[in-house]
């Protein structure tokens, strides 16, 4: 089997809430989203990690802002960001990512990554 995981790409990550899910639960939406790389994966291969907790992460504060306000903002500027959410950057959460894996090509184009704790993964 192919290597699922990589050292992570940056220390520190941004995510819009903070909210450490399972690799279990974060599969289950990818896979009903028809996102890869999770429909690349069986539930057989993922089993091992399954209750390990996981988050998606931004290697930058407002890319991770922009998951909480949506898509038809996306385009905005940070500087129109900044004049519309004054408190914008109050409102991401830091995530040490030292102790994280990233799941491999999990980089979803809009520069959120899959981080995985690194509990029991060699």
């Amino acid at each position: 089997m192919e290597e699922l995981f990589e050292e992570p790409l940056f220390i520190f990550g941004y995510n819009s809430h903070g909210y450490w899910s399972t690799f279990r639960e974060i599969f289950e939406v990818e896979i009903e989203r028809e996102n890869e790389p999770f429909t690349l994966l069986t539930s057989e291969e993922i089993e091992p990690y399954d209750e390990l907790r996981a988050i998606w992460v931004c290697p930058d504060p407002l890319s991770a802002f922009k998951y909480a306000i949506g898509a038809s903002e996306w385009e905005m500027s940070r500087k129109e960001i900044s004049k519309k959410y004054p408190d914008w950057e109050n409102e991401v959460q830091k995530i040490n990512l030292l102790n994280t894996i990233f799941l491999k090509n999990s980089n979803d184009g809009d520069n959120g990554f899959l981080a995985v704790e690194r509990t029991f993964i060699t």
